[in-house]
């Protein structure tokens, strides 16, 4: 299965392609540098392709505070606060 086949269900329960880039902007922003991000990007990826689809955001968001939390503890804080600004201004 190719990058581009793998799908995402959003809260709302649309369904929208994996954009990887997506995780390693938002890794990046919560303090990681390129190449951490690229690292967690990459973990992520390999647990995103044993997943059935579609994955919910909701589970890719829990293995990246599992990620950040084993490998870059202050990073998690910032993603954590971050998704909890998303929840009160709806996508």
């Amino acid at each position: 299965m190719d990058i581009k086949d793998f799908r995402i269900q959003k809260k709302d329960g649309s369904i929208e392609p994996y954009l990887p880039d997506k995780l390693v902007r938002v890794a990046m922003a919560a303090g990681l540098n390129h190449e951490q991000a690229l690292t967690l990007g990459t973990h992520i990826y390999d647990w995103v392709i044993t997943q059935s689809q579609p994955i919910p955001t909701s589970a890719i968001r829990d293995k990246m505070i599992s990620e950040l939390r084993s490998a870059y503890p202050p990073a998690a804080n910032l993603y954590i606060w971050y998704e909890s600004t998303k929840d009160t201004n709806p996508e």
